[in-house]
């Protein structure tokens, strides 16, 4: 019987309890979205920092033609901060911006998820643009039978997020995950709950949740427009070791869809650092 545990917050994952978990983060307003539209434009990888000054720092150690390749991206307030090349909204990263770019990434929530899952075995970054795929991606690469699936909702700062909570469920459904052949915590009950009550209606539960209250207050309603578009991309942001310059971090990357890991090629995968995460009082 697979397992499927949903945390409403990622405050809520706790900490050394994602070993050995397939684990997918949505941050759907925004950077889970946007991480999806910066490799769909062709940007050769998004690497995610909980923290701005880390990002900064980053830049400055590589070797002058790599610190060249790089762009700051991001939001803290909503917004991008002072010397960022790109903001936190998805319609910016075309592929006149990004083409063959890496991309430095720093969001107050969605990127903090990601430091706060980093321990998982293999982790996803999901939205709504991609849940289809994302979908198809976790059949193929089910390892087994009992395998335990993770499902963390960024949240917006302290409080959880309607749209990520939403999106979990949305993904459990298409998963076929139901009680009897799953064995579900109560936060996936909640999350398949929510996607019960607005499944078809996800561009107007995107404009009740405070995130995309937020969002709008700024004057970006276009944002949460290119979120609710549900299978519009087929790219899944994973976790992966980075290479060459970028050695030493981790990169989100294109996944490649395989075998169930510990068949075939994919059982050579090379670990990530799985840093980040820190313990919480």
């Amino acid at each position: 019987m697979r397992q499927a545990e949903v945390y409403l917050h990622r405050n809520m994952v706790p900490y050394g309890g994602l070993g050995g978990h397939t684990a997918v983060v949505f941050d759907v307003l925004r950077a889970s979205t946007t991480a999806a539209a910066a490799l769909a434009a062709g940007a050769d990888c998004v690497i995610p920092f909980a923290e701005v000054a880390e990002m900064r720092a980053f830049r400055e150690s590589l070797p002058p033609q790599a610190a060249g390749r790089c762009l700051l991206a991001g939001e803290r307030g909503g917004l991008a901060a002072p010397g960022f090349d790109l903001g936190n909204s998805p319609g910016e990263f075309t592929a006149a911006r990004v083409r063959g770019r890496a991309v430095l990434f720093s969001t107050t929530n969605g990127t903090d998820a990601l430091a706060q899952a980093a321990e998982a075995n293999r982790l996803y970054f999901g939205a709504l643009v991609n849940l289809g795929a994302l979908t198809e991606q976790l059949k193929a690469t089910a390892r087994r039978e009992h395998e335990e699936l993770a499902l963390i909702a960024a949240g917006t700062e302290l409080c959880a997020s309607l749209e990520d909570i939403l999106a979990a469920g949305l993904l459990l459904e298409r998963l076929g995950a139901v009680e009897g052949t799953w064995d579900l915590d109560d936060g996936a009950r909640v999350a398949l709950a929510v996607a019960g009550a607005w499944r078809g209606r996800e561009r107007e539960a995107m404009s009740l949740a405070s995130g995309g209250r937020n969002v709008a207050r700024l004057g970006l309603e276009p944002d949460i427009e290119f979120a609710a578009r549900l299978d519009s991309l087929a790219v899944i942001p994973e976790l992966l070791p980075g290479r060459g310059d970028f050695s030493g971090a981790d990169v989100l990357a294109p996944a490649e869809a395989g075998a169930a890991e510990g068949e075939g090629p994919k059982a050579e995968r090379p670990s990530r650092r799985k840093k980040g995460a820190k313990p919480r009082p």
